[in-house]
């Protein structure tokens, strides 16, 4: 029996994120991988052991995604945030990312390492998480605060769009300038870009030797992010976004994904308050 053919497929694909969320879990925690801490010692003591594992788990994950890409094992064109969409609300990005620098320093970590101090008992880092979960509760659901963000924060905005570019990564972009394939610009420029990191991170690696645990926290988070667009890609993926199309009331978060801290955490205060919503 194949994966495609398991009667309940919403149940497989959850336990296996479970599984993959576990995974994560562990690595993150055996090798203090996180991303503010990566920052934090670069800056405060010029230690960027964890800042080169941020950047190889980033260079493993665009290069084992382009390359699945390629083979078609995965389909980036259709994931459950379309992180590929014409429109590109600059303003919005630079905003969201700048409050969520400043939220995690005076958080004391970032949400992989907040959600990891709580599977180790740290009562702050719940209290920390249960605030991002009640805030991005707050702005998907609530009415006034999505059209701020789907209109307000969309303006000023670049409409790719109307200069003949249909996608904003950067394949996408330079098919729009070239005209050529972006089925074979996209793993192109996730070669080049992976390329370069790899590039950078050995040329650092002769000045001093990368810590055996930022390697191997590098290497693991970057290919656990990988398993979570294929396992979510699936056969038995395809098969739950096809069975949430056709039904009445289909289960919310379908669709190809990674891993994400944010939106889960506003899906569990959902379901805590009433899992009928």
């Amino acid at each position: 029996m194949t994966l495609a053919t398991v009667d309940n497929p919403w149940l497989l694909i959850l336990a296996g994120a479970l599984g993959i969320g576990l995974l994560f879990g562990l690595v993150a925690a055996a090798t203090r991988y996180c991303n503010m801490g990566a920052v934090s010692d670069w800056v405060l003591t010029g230690d960027m052991g964890r800042m080169r594992a941020w950047l190889l788990s980033i260079a493993v994950a665009i290069a084992a995604v382009g390359a699945f890409e390629l083979l078609g094992a995965i389909d980036l064109d259709q994931t459950r945030v379309n992180y590929r969409a014409a429109d590109f609300p600059w303003l919005r990005y630079l905003l969201g990312g700048t409050m969520f620098g400043i939220g995690m320093v005076l958080a004391g970590g970032c949400t992989t390492k907040t959600l990891v101090n709580i599977g180790q008992g740290d009562l702050k880092s719940l209290w920390a998480y249960a605030v991002v979960g009640l805030t991005a509760l707050v702005l998907l659901n609530w009415p006034t605060a999505r059209l701020f963000i789907d209109q307000g924060l969309a303006w000023p905005g670049l409409s790719l769009a109307s200069l003949g570019i249909d996608h904003q990564d950067a394949g996408g972009i330079a098919a729009g300038i070239t005209s050529l394939d972006h089925a074979y610009l996209r793993p192109v420029m996730a070669s080049l870009l992976a390329t370069g990191l790899f590039v950078w991170l050995w040329r650092l690696d002769h000045a001093r030797r990368m810590r055996p645990a930022d390697l191997a926290g590098g290497i693991g988070i970057g290919m656990i992010i990988v398993l979570g667009w294929l396992w979510t890609g699936s056969s038995t993926g395809q098969a739950l976004m096809n069975e949430a199309a056709l039904a009445f009331d289909p289960p919310r978060g379908t669709g190809t994904q990674s891993l994400s801290f944010v939106g889960p955490a506003a899906e569990s205060l959902r379901l805590a308050a009433d899992p009928k919503l």
